[in-house]
């Protein structure tokens, strides 16, 4: 949960709200595609390795591609790992599931009671530049 909750929250209400939205869907859509895999396939050892591999490879990938695809990969990773590690494919979904709505929800929480409008914030760092520009006489400023 904590976890969820660091990595969604960023300075800004846009991004914070963006990111928590595709962390619970990417969740979600991952724990599907986990389950589906696990009922097709019945991947035993060497399958739950070959599969945790293979989604760590495309996590790493698409990190920087969009944020809801890697937390697809990222929860079907994990899925085929604490399979490996003697957990039933449920019971590591399950599990999942809950932790990242539960960390979804403490990181969107406080957003709704104390959004940060990234314009606002803006503009007034702006402002407060500028002034400072101005007042040192820099030269980007004064041309």
């Amino acid at each position: 949960m904590t976890l969820t909750a660091l990595l969604v929250l960023k300075p800004d209400f846009t991004t914070s709200f963006a990111r928590g939205l595709l962390r619970i869907v990417g969740t979600l859509i991952g724990a599907l595609l986990a389950s589906g895999i696990s009922l097709a396939v019945a991947p035993g050892p060497r399958g739950d390795v070959a599969f945790a591999i293979l989604f760590a490879a495309l996590g790493f990938l698409l990190i920087n591609v969009n944020w809801g695809i890697f937390v697809v990969t990222v929860t079907a990773y994990v899925v085929f790992l604490f399979s490996l590690l003697g957990y039933s494919e449920h019971t590591a979904i399950v599990d999942r599931v809950l932790a990242t709505l539960y960390g979804g929800g403490l990181a969107e929480l406080p957003m709704f009671v104390w959004p940060t409008w990234e314009g606002n914030a803006s503009a007034n760092s702006l402002r407060c530049c500028s002034t400072r520009c101005i007042a040192t006489r820099c030269s980007f400023c004064v041309r």
